[in-house]
């Protein structure tokens, strides 16, 4: 994870990207959101990874 966040984060949606397509990786499943807030409450997905 940290070395895959070494490589170069530019923004707070990419470091949930990296983390979120390590996780994925490291796991073996198959796709994974990344939520992030939309105001009022409510999220929305930012990003998406799948193998």
């Amino acid at each position: 994870m940290i070395a895959a966040l070494d490589n170069g984060v530019t923004s707070e949606l990419d470091a949930h990207r990296i983390t979120l397509e390590t996780i994925v990786s490291a796991t073996g499943m198959d796709y994974g959101p990344v939520w992030v807030p939309a105001g009022g409450g409510e999220f929305t997905i930012g990003s998406t990874t799948a193998r």
